[in-house]
């Protein structure tokens, strides 16, 4: 399997591309999360592939986003 975190900032915008560290040999399953509990803005996953992912947000929004991906390794 393989697994993959990190941390990306969303500066004032509604929508980030991310892309991946490692080498995905699929689209990797993909899961995503604003830090902290004054973070009022919902996040949502509009693409991804076994490269990157775009993460859109409610509203345009400065943040932390914590990522986590994983994929299986064949």
């Amino acid at each position: 399997m393989i697994i993959e975190g990190t941390i990306a900032d969303f500066n004032g915008e509604s929508a980030i591309t991310v892309f991946f560290t490692k080498a995905h040999n699929t689209s990797p399953v993909v899961t995503v999360m604003p830090e902290g509990s004054t973070a009022n803005v919902n996040l949502f996953i509009t693409s991804v592939d076994k490269d990157k992912v775009v993460i859109n947000s409610s509203e345009d929004f400065s943040g932390k986003v914590h990522i986590q991906a994983w994929s299986k390794e064949f």
